[in-house]
């Protein structure tokens, strides 16, 4: 099976897919399947990871014909590329050939989180994210990224999780996760990132929702709300959640 965890940046979408990855870990050991390396179809990739530049589509294209679906094996694609309408890895999801999860956030506190990612990077003379000076820098990248987001979300079959759900009660999501790939939930997957003081987890700022409510004036919080308030009403329609 393939399976794709997008998100956009900066909303656990790292920490969902390690939570992936160690269930598929976990039912790997009990049922003599395997986690095939993306580097099999992309070599420059770090083995889970597709970049903006490289094209899902072909990789899942490579990948389904080496697939024997009856055994217990999966690749797992981290990303955050969109979904193109007529895609090859859609069709896959919609015919439950392949699973996806896709993660979201409040943009105001992706800002807040790119602008500390920016901190560290000018601190350890990176250049990633060190160009997100200010929150109207990020701006730009998250429009992008809810773009991307919407992409999967309009996908039939994709589970949609919350940032907030993650880091309130990530117990919960790793079994919605758990059903989503139908596999045997194992609670200890996401104990033990937690238990381990967050040091696993790859990627991690905060872990704090509503971020701006205690970081930002009301008038600057009001000025972006105004500005996202087309991606909340998209959100609230289709996940049921109130970001703003």
């Amino acid at each position: 099976m393939i399976v794709i965890c997008h998100g956009m940046v900066k909303s656990a979408s790292s920490f969902a897919t390690q939570i992936v990855l160690g269930l598929i870990e976990k039912h790997c050991q009990v049922n003599s399947g395997h986690i095939i390396d993306l580097r099999r179809f992309l070599p420059n990739s770090n083995g889970i990871f597709v970049g903006i530049n490289e094209n899902i589509d072909s990789i899942a294209q490579q990948a389904i014909k080496e697939f024997d679906e009856s055994q217990n094996d999966f690749l797992v694609i981290k990303t955050h590329n969109d979904c193109q309408p007529s895609s090859y890895i859609k069709s896959l999801i919609e015919d439950g050939r392949a699973v996806a999860i896709s993660t979201f956030r409040n943009p105001i506190d992706i800002a807040l989180s790119l602008c500390d990612a920016a901190k560290i990077d000018i601190e350890n003379g990176r250049s990633r994210f060190n160009h997100y000076r200010t929150i109207d820098d990020t701006i730009p990248a998250i429009d992008w990224q809810i773009d991307s987001f919407k992409s999967w979300a309009l996908v039939s079959g994709v589970q949609l999780i919350y940032f907030d759900d993650i880091a309130v009660k990530p117990l919960a999501v790793g079994e919605r996760i758990a059903n989503t790939l139908s596999i045997k939930w194992e609670s200890e997957v996401v104990l033990n990132l937690l238990n381990n003081k967050k040091d696993l987890i790859w990627e991690f700022n905060q872990g704090n929702p509503n971020r701006r409510l205690v970081e930002l004036e009301c008038s600057e919080i009001e000025r972006l709300n105004n500005y996202w308030c087309n991606f909340a009403d998209f959100i609230e329609a289709k996940c049921g959640v109130k970001i703003l």
